[in-house]
């Protein structure tokens, strides 16, 4: 917008509709307003007290032996590898030359 001089002219400044729709099944602005909400949340009843029981000893380790055959048979089946290749290395095996006739 330009003014008679040619000068460029300020917009007038936005004025927001009087009426406000609430949007989904809301009411309008000019209706009742909504109760505040509480801002704590209402209080819990205490819990009833629990009668402690003795708690048992903590378990100790499980054996070697017990422990293998919890492991997954793949997990089992590395572990030998690497005892083998362990055992390869320090020279233990030793490897036989195969002659075919």
């Amino acid at each position: 917008m330009r003014d008679a001089s040619g000068a460029r002219k300020r917009p007038a400044p936005f004025l927001a509709p009087g009426r406000v729709d609430g949007g989904w099944g809301g009411g309008v602005a000019n209706s009742k307003p909504a109760p505040p909400r509480p801002t704590v949340p209402p209080a819990r009843p205490p819990r009833p007290q629990q009668h402690s029981a003795p708690r048992p000893p903590p378990r100790s380790a499980p054996p070697a032996a017990a422990k293998q055959e919890q492991m997954h048979p793949s997990w089992i089946a590395k572990q030998k590898q690497k005892e083998l290749a362990a055992q390869a290395a320090k020279g233990a095996i030793k490897a036989k030359k195969i002659v075919f006739d």
